[in-house]
């Protein structure tokens, strides 16, 4: 039956198949278990954080750009922010 019963599928949903029918049922979940955060994954969150406040922007993209172009262990240390932003 084709009618409206059927429903695209997401591209994650697509994924998950095309794994799974190519390295067997649950191969897509064993290799979600083992993937881990970018080692800069913390240095983009905080420049979307700085972009988000509009605070300190270019040393949030400055620092994740450098990051990006470290080695493994050298990367730049991360945005300080202040304990209490109150600035009139």
């Amino acid at each position: 039956m084709t009618g409206s019963s059927e429903r695209k599928l997401s591209d994650l949903e697509l994924r998950r198949l095309r794994v799974d029918q190519q390295f067997g049922v649950g191969a897509f979940d064993e290799a979600m278990k083992k993937m881990r955060p970018h080692r800069c994954n913390a240095h983009l969150e905080d420049f979307f954080d700085s972009v988000v406040s509009m605070d300190r922007v270019w040393e949030g993209f400055s620092l994740f750009v450098k990051c990006m172009g470290s080695q493994k262990g050298q990367e730049p240390s991360r945005i300080q922010r202040a304990a209490s932003t109150s600035s009139s």
